[in-house]
């Protein structure tokens, strides 16, 4: 006893730690959910101020081009008449106070010559791009390019730092002379409100944000090289979000992260932990109520879940279009596969043609060539699980499920043995059911009829001898009948307690022993009308006796397609209700045969209400809904048929004088060969 209690504890232990454990794996994977979720979105935002930034930049620089190429043209048109005003002229109508432009330079032969605004770079006027070194290699650049060219940013001459984008002017010489280099246009931009201008957008975000910008360079071996532009170049290294902006001659990257990087711990993960601690605890606490029965189930799962993983199965993955693409060996020993064969991605109905044509399935359809496309349309199904019977009586499960992008998930499983243990134990649970059948029938039986004459001596006044007795003693004598009556009352209801015990006791073990096959299923099986009516019978007697009421059966044999349960549960309700709402009369049932249907009548002469499980007063139109409620027992989220679905049917008849009779209407088989009609009654 002592090591069965250890056992219970230490097994209840082990489940106390595999229930924190399971507690902490969903914490932990709604965590990771939670996380990847907010990232996923944080991510999103960055990307959408990355994209907005990197739209202002190309608006910003498609300016500055716009710009030089306004200038440039005019150039080309009349380059003997430009001169600074033309400059200013154009300058202001393509720039606005917003802009980061702060000067345009045009170097006719690389010598600035006009510029604008002239006040503010009065100093650049007459630099002369030859005699500096770094100007002087960015401007013949843009000569030999020919396309505007843009660089920095770079310490700029009156003073600061910039960007610069220079451009070629190219004039048409004389006819049959080809277009000579006229000199260069430089825009200036400045570099703080250029960065400014590109955070401007988001200057009232709610998501804080930090950015870097890097210009992106190749050499001749093809290996790129990054300048830092602006920002903390290090964000480009910490999985940020980087976009590509085209700029003239050249690309530029943007980088956007939140300030502190991305978040490691979700903002619901400190609400979710105090959820299931308290998840946890309630869990606990009912567990703990339970621990012996949940003990020997967990103990079950656990050795079902160690026999899955030991077990050998077969895996293959097929393509959208269904060719084997991958398996394992076990698939492949089990459809008899070579590698030259798996080399050639075959098809499923390629590898159904060939089993066909070896002969590897071994039950009795018939392998056409309706049955081969039957079996590749099934292959459609998103899942779909199969049994196959292969030679040797070797049985295997096949489980497929289509993934969402089209391909075919197969395992294959030998459940050989499995369907040999179910076949043993099915022929074991038929011999226990006709044993139990059986012996519920002769235990049952005197019982009720024990009980059924035990009503008498609880309720002895309704006995036409002490009614008699009654009526002829004297006082004296009459005294002394009362207290016989008495006594004998007193010993029939022991006798009748311990009967119904006795009686309870048997409906028990009976409840137990078929409860496995005691499910409503709404398939219909072929009864005798006596072996299905008779046993529910034989349940009432008693009751019907000990309220004084004539119980009679009246049964003309015919053969019945009905489930069982259902026509149990059915009948047991419609005689329960009679016997409730009767308190003096008579009760009858009645089977007989009309037509292609089967009758089972419940008459009463009590009073004419109907009842639900409750005893309170039903209408007749909410009889049925109640019945069916009451055939779902003790699953009342079980898909039970409608009765019509099964050819069946219940019928109300309520008369005031006659009272009310309730008809179970049935599928009939074929008819049998006619017996005398069998009548049973209890008064």
């Amino acid at each position: 006893m002592k090591h069965s209690v250890r056992a219970v504890k230490k097994a209840s232990l082990l489940q106390a730690a595999i229930l924190l454990i399971g507690f902490g794996g969903v914490i932990y994977a709604n965590e990771v959910f939670n996380l990847q979720k907010e990232k996923e979105e944080l991510r999103a935002e960055m990307r959408d101020i990355a994209e907005s930034m990197r739209v202002k930049v190309e608006t910003e620089l498609n300016q500055v081009v716009l710009l030089a190429n306004a200038v440039g043209l005019a150039i080309e048109i009349e380059p003997e008449t430009f001169d600074q005003e033309r400059l200013s002229t154009i300058a202001r109508k393509l720039t606005d106070r917003g802009s980061s432009v702060i000067n345009v330079a045009v170097a006719p032969d690389l010598i600035v010559k006009y510029v604008h605004p002239v006040e503010e770079n009065a100093s650049v006027i007459g630099l002369n791009y030859r005699q500096n070194g770094a100007q002087y290699a960015a401007a013949r650049r843009a000569l030999v390019s020919r396309e505007p060219i843009l660089d920095g940013p770079l310490d700029l001459i009156q003073g600061g730092q910039g960007f610069i984008l220079r451009t070629s002017i190219e004039v048409p010489g004389d006819a049959g002379v080809i277009a000579t280099n006229w000199g260069i246009i430089s825009v200036v931009m400045d570099t703080a409100k250029f960065i400014s201008l590109i955070h401007e957008t988001h200057s009232g975000t709610t998501t804080p944000h930090t950015m870097a910008i890097r210009r992106v360079s190749e050499n001749a071996k093809i290996q790129s090289t990054y300048d830092a532009i602006a920002g903390d170049q290090r964000l480009f290294d910490r999985n940020a979000v980087v976009l590509d902006v085209p700029v003239p001659s050249g690309l530029w990257q943007i980088v956007v992260q939140p300030p502190e990087g991305w978040p490691i711990v979700s903002q619901k993960f400190a609400r979710n932990l105090m959820y299931f601690g308290v998840a946890f605890c309630v869990t606990l606490a009912l567990f703990l109520l339970i621990v012996t029965l949940r003990s020997g189930r967990k103990l079950a799962e656990v050795r079902m879940r160690n026999a899955l993983e030991a077990g050998d199965q077969g895996f293959a993955l097929y393509d959208p279009e269904d060719r084997l693409i991958q398996c394992n060996s076990r698939y492949m020993s089990d459809n008899n596969l070579t590698p030259e064969m798996l080399a050639q991605k075959p098809t499923f109905e390629q590898l159904v043609r060939i089993a066909v044509a070896e002969n590897r399935f071994t039950d009795d359809a018939v392998k056409d060539e309706a049955w081969i496309q039957e079996r590749v349309k099934m292959r459609q199904e998103t899942t779909a699980v199969q049994h196959a019977r292969y030679p040797g009586g070797r049985w295997l499960k096949v489980f497929t499920k289509r993934v969402d992008d089209g391909c075919l998930i197969v395992f294959t499983m030998d459940v050989t043995e499995i369907i040999k243990a179910k076949e043993a134990a099915e022929v074991s649970e038929i011999a226990k059911t006709r044993f139990m059948d059986a012996v519920s029938h002769e235990l049952k039986t005197p019982l009720s009829i024990l009980l059924g004459y035990n009503a008498f001596l609880e309720n002895p006044m309704h006995l036409k001898s002490v009614s008699a007795l009654q009526g002829q003693a004297s006082r004296e004598a009459l005294l002394q009948v009362n207290t016989v009556t008495d006594e004998v009352k007193s010993h029939a209801q022991r006798i009748s307690a311990a009967g119904e015990h006795l009686h309870t006791l048997i409906n028990k073990l009976l409840e137990f022993t078929q409860k496995s096959r005691d499910e409503f299923t709404g398939e219909g099986k072929d009864f005798r009308a006596g072996q299905l009516v008779g046993p529910i019978a034989e349940r009432f007697r008693s009751e019907a006796s000990g309220k004084g009421l004539e119980f009679s059966v009246v049964i003309e044999e015919t053969n019945i397609h009905a489930d069982p349960v259902y026509v149990d549960r059915s009948l047991s309700r419609m005689v329960k209700n009679a016997i409730q709402t009767t308190d003096k009369g008579a009760v009858k049932v009645s089977v007989y045969p009309k037509g292609d249907k089967v009758l089972i009548e419940v008459r009463d002469t009590g009073n004419q209400v109907l009842t639900n499980l409750d005893g309170t007063p039903l209408t007749s139109s909410d009889f049925q809904s109640d019945l069916v409620d009451f055939i779902k027992a003790e699953d009342p989220d079980s898909n039970v048929p409608n009765p019509q679905s099964m050819g069946a049917g219940i019928t109300v008849e309520i008369d005031g004088v006659r009272g009310k009779l309730v008809t179970l209407e049935l599928p009939r088989t074929a008819q049998q060969k006619q017996v005398a009609v069998e009548e049973r009654r209890v008064a």
